[in-house]
């Protein structure tokens, strides 16, 4: 989740200074932050590599689940809103790869994906 932190970093990084561009004004920090394109791509790369972990991470959940509760599914928040994410950022890769999206559709997409994930720890409290 840490990977794909940065990503979510990015991407309301990225949403921010295109909205201040947009209005041809906004705060004077916005200066010191990369270009939109170094954003996208760091965003991107920290997505790269989340994806991967996230699968992994998913799978070994699954596997441990199994030889908890002798089920592979028990429909809780700690297996359902990760799966979620998963797919969201499953369709962000597909739609950056196969259709070149990106920008502001990439950053909400990858905002999306990592509230999803986020709600995961609501499992783990509950």
């Amino acid at each position: 989740m840490a990977a794909l932190a940065v990503s979510f970093a990015m991407s309301v990084l990225f949403l921010i200074k295109d909205r201040a561009l947009r209005a041809r004004g906004g705060p004077k920090l916005l200066t010191r932050v990369p270009s939109l394109e170094t954003v996208d791509r760091i965003g991107f790369q920290a997505l790269m590599w989340g994806f991967p972990l996230l699968t992994i991470g998913i799978v070994t959940g699954m596997v441990y689940n199994t030889e908890l509760h002798d089920r592979l599914w028990t429909w809780g928040f700690k297996e359902v809103f990760p799966v979620l994410a998963w797919g969201v950022f499953a369709v962000l890769l597909w739609a950056r790869f196969a259709r070149g999206v990106r920008g502001r559709r990439s950053a909400f997409l990858s905002i999306a994906g990592f509230g999803l994930g986020l709600l995961t720890l609501f499992g783990m409290v509950r």
